[in-house]
């Protein structure tokens, strides 16, 4: 957190050094700041932008600052020193490209969709909102083939990765155009589920994301990640369909060895509710690489090097779009990486050693096949991550506004003021310990320690809910929907394997509470509140897998269990009624 804030801080003073320059009215463009600048390019283009029209930008007039009343004559174009977005006339979407040191790169388009069909519209009209060094932001007016409207909002800040999408008037779904090898549904405690080719018996897949989802091109050098502010709205990606093929797109899409599996996704629009839009690039931002049996058992070397510091997710991948997670560990990097909660829950599979990622799997999680496919890209930052680097994580926090911890609290309902987590608590009484200061502090040790105990057991009672839920499921699809039970088989087996430790995990909590009260008197007694302090964040990651994993798979049943309904009309009664008990679980709080 203190990494992003100060990397906010930097771009920030590079902002204002900008605005002390000042930006008259029709002021000539300065590329390399973080400022937002809007463009005519005075003509327009039959088809996407090349790189070196980008680059040149000849023919183009900067629009001046708060020229909200501009004529376009030619294409409308704004950008950061991040990325591009550019508005054809008579396009179906607004084109997002990277901006790198080789050249511009489209990553991305974002179409409007109306109820009325998947077809898009063109545009028909562009209307400057703002425009300042801050921020640029456009309304779009599209109009469908059979004559329906659209607007849509796109927005642009400075120095972000972000493009913000507001949905107005007619607009159902915004398809974001991106051919991706994979779509990756991050789980920051749990298991991601990773879809890809090899997952795909439909043209649409249902993607069990409630705000999030990433997808993964250009051969590792690209991606682009969804993000939307209410759960209810839905996410699904699609092989091919309506503005999905266009000229200009990445090859990747087309049908060769490694191609993308999905064309793009489409996310459901709600009333007054942004979707926003990040692109990576940079060379390794993603890997995928098939370990052999023989070494995967050994030490196998990864053909890939992280191209910078942060917290690497490997995901080994199974069939149905499932995997099995951990974080890299690097014992050369500081504290505040994914350590402790791994180590809690599985160990170190993957680690960096002397600068290379070592891969060894367990003989158990090897697959049948005798081969297993790893997928590695960075999820979070951590101390060393550079300060102009963003991560997933960033554009969660700076959407949404919450990190991974507060995001599975309030998503299960656990969230409070002070959000009493074993982690939180503990940090909080070892600084008193550290600072000798604990006596003075008993009070509030002892009051923090018994909100951490109840934080505990209120968890606990959700995990077990989970688990009657998915014994609920079991029984009720019987041999009818096999593919239904197994995901009702595994809520119920994750959540027992929590639940049903000795002690139980509230009542341990309790007892190792206690034995932090007791030190509150005794002298030199910093190293052991920290042994303690390690017990009781292992009780917190443990149940923090078990909450993200049963949620996760809750929320891959509603989405499977509708999509077989789709697929198989004598099922259809049977997959409603578990859809329904999915929602409710999921919205029970």
């Amino acid at each position: 957190m203190k990494s992003t804030t100060l990397a906010i801080a930097l771009l920030w003073i590079a902002f204002t050094q900008v605005c002390l320059r000042g930006k008259a009215a029709g002021a000539d463009y300065e590329p390399g700041t973080p400022a937002t600048w809007l463009f005519d390019t005075g003509s327009s283009s039959p088809g996407p932008l090349n790189a070196a029209g980008l680059a040149s930008k000849s023919g183009w007039r900067v629009v001046p600052e708060d020229g909200l009343a501009h004529q376009f004559r030619g294409d409308a174009v704004f950008l950061n020193d991040r990325v591009i977005v550019v508005l054809r006339r008579r396009g179906a979407g607004a084109e997002v490209y990277c901006q790198t040191a080789a050249a511009p790169k489209m990553r991305a388009a974002l179409l409007p969709l109306a109820a009325s069909g998947d077809e898009p519209g063109v545009l028909v009209n562009a209307t400057v909102l703002e425009n300042n060094l801050g921020a640029v932001m456009l309304t779009a007016t599209f109009r469908t083939p059979g004559g329906d409207t659209c607007e849509l909002r796109y927005r642009l800040t400075a120095g972000q990765v972000i493009v913000e999408a507001q949905p107005g008037k007619g607009v159902d779904r915004l398809l974001v155009r991106c051919p991706a090898r994979y779509v990756v549904v991050p789980d920051f405690f749990g298991d991601d589920m990773v879809f890809g080719s090899e997952d795909l018996s439909r043209p649409r897949l249902q993607l069990p994301a409630e705000n999030f989802c990433l997808g993964l091109s250009d051969q590792g050098s690209a991606e682009v990640m969804c993000v939307w502010q209410s759960s209810r709205q839905q996410a699904v990606a699609v092989r091919s369909g309506p503005g999905l093929r266009e000229e200009g797109q990445a090859d990747e899409e087309r049908e060769t060895p490694g191609a993308a599996a999905f064309a793009g996704w489409e996310i459901q629009a709600d009333k007054d509710k942004s979707i926003w839009v990040a692109c990576f690039d940079g060379t390794g931002l993603w890997h995928q690489q098939v370990l052999a049996t023989k070494d995967a058992l050994g030490a196998a070397a990864l053909d890939w090097k992280p191209p910078f510091a942060a917290k690497w997710r490997a995901d080994l991948l199974r069939t149905g779009g499932a995997a099995t997670s951990w974080f890299f560990h690097d014992p050369d990097a500081s504290k505040d990486g994914p350590a402790a909660s791994e180590t809690a829950v599985a160990g170190y599979p993957c680690c960096f050693e002397g600068g290379r990622a070592i891969v060894r799997l367990a003989p158990e999680l090897q697959a049948a096949a005798g081969r297993s496919s790893l997928l590695v890209y960075a999820l979070d930052r951590s101390r060393e991550t550079p300060l102009a680097t963003f991560c997933p994580i960033d554009i969660l926090r700076n959407t949404l506004g919450v990190g991974p911890c507060q995001y599975i609290l309030q998503t299960e309902g656990l969230a409070t003021e002070t959000n009493p987590t074993p982690d939180n608590v503990m940090t909080w009484v070892e600084k008193q310990f550290a600072r000798n200061r604990q006596k003075k502090s008993a009070d509030e040790i002892r009051e923090l320690l018994d909100q951490m105990v109840a934080h505990v057991g209120h968890a606990q009672a959700r995990i077990e809910q989970y688990g009657s839920f998915g014994r609920e499921v079991c029984n009720l699809c019987g041999e009818k929907a096999p593919v239904l039970r197994s995901i009702g088989e595994s809520i119920e087996r994750d959540a027992a394997a929590f639940s049903n430790r000795t002690p139980p995990p509230a009542k341990l909590a309790s007892q190792l509470a206690e034995q932090v009260v007791v030190l509150i008197g005794r002298k030199n007694s910093m190293s052991a509140c920290e042994k303690l302090g390690a017990e009781i964040r292992q009780i917190g990651a443990s149940e923090d897998r078990a909450l993200a994993r049963c949620r996760m798979a809750a929320r891959w049943l509603r989405q499977s269990a509708a999509m077989l309904a789709e697929d198989d009309s004598s099922q259809a009664a049977l997959a409603g009624e578990v859809q329904v008990r999915a929602e409710r679980m999921l919205g029970t709080k």
